[in-house]
């Protein structure tokens, strides 16, 4: 799925979730020697697997609203937070299309780009819900430092046993993300930086999914680890599946089991660690 970065997502699924201030079941990654996630004995035809993050990993929750309104009360302004969550996505769409930060990446390049981004997908989400957006910047400062953190995040309840069962199998994993520079950071607050070779963000390579260019950047960054091959597991059939398909790699699209979305002529799978072996049969193949 396309991604709503920080300031962008509706949650409140009511599914299970692993929170940043939750202690995570697992020890330390075993680095590799150029300082990555996995170490992998066998480094002929060495692979590496992409992860989107979005959807894919991670989700806002319990909802974009509740923590617009959250900041908001605190601003003495109160305002309805489903009503925001409804207002959202055509809030992010219009500034997507008409008030784009880089015309290659939307969200921008720099983090102050991404912040004028994502104030003006915040100021027209109050007002298509109806409400005066709060004056200042202080108010846009705290929601874009918010959802730098863990905090507005859960984990998908199939994540951490996926990211278990490739470090035990020596499997290298990274991030390909449509995301500001800000995902390193919710990563980092997860604990799970250790985790993945490189966390990689439209707004690092310049491109967004499904264009070649981050890919062919994500391609450039892998093989200078000394990587061969690559895939990518992700929950969007266009900058997943079709993006990593026309760049040459291995692909699997993650489809749970509450995913309402209609089928796919590509490899699924309903959790990470599925996807993980799915990628592994099609590099044996």
């Amino acid at each position: 799925m396309e991604l709503f970065v920080d300031f962008g997502f509706i949650g409140g699924d009511g599914r299970d979730h692993y929170r940043g201030d939750r202690q995570l079941p697992f020890p330390p990654a075993v680095a590799s020697e150029k300082g990555g996630a996995s170490q992998v004995t066998d480094l002929e035809n060495r692979g590496l697997i992409f992860l989107d993050a979005g959807f894919t990993l991670l989700h806002p929750h319990p909802s974009v609203g509740h923590f617009y309104a959250l900041l908001a009360n605190g601003h003495g302004i109160k305002v309805d937070p489903k009503a925001l969550d409804r207002a959202f996505y055509a809030a992010w769409k219009l500034c997507k299309v008409d008030h784009p930060a880089h015309p290659e990446v939307p969200y921008g390049i720099t983090l102050e780009e991404s912040h004028q981004f994502w104030k003006g997908v915040v100021t027209q989400t109050f007002e298509i819900a109806g409400f005066t957006p709060p004056d200042g910047d202080e108010y846009y400062q705290r929601v874009f430092d918010l959802f730098s953190t863990s905090e507005c995040w859960s984990l998908y309840p199939d994540v951490l046993d996926g990211l278990d069962f490739a470090r035990k199998n020596g499997v290298s994993l990274a991030i390909l993300s449509n995301w500001d520079r800000r995902l390193a950071m919710v990563v980092k607050d997860f604990g799970l930086s250790e985790r993945f070779e490189m966390v990689i963000t439209s707004s690092e390579a310049g491109h967004e999914k499904p264009s070649a260019g981050i890919f062919s950047h994500g391609e450039e960054r892998a093989r200078a680890l000394g990587y061969e091959r690559f895939a990518i597991i992700g929950d969007d059939i266009e900058a997943d599946a079709r993006g990593g398909r026309e760049a040459g790699w291995n692909v699997c699209l993650l489809k749970r089991k509450d995913d309402p979305s209609e089928g796919s002529s590509f490899p699924t799978a309903p959790t990470l660690q599925e996807a993980i072996e799915e990628i592994e049969r099609q590099w044996e193949a």
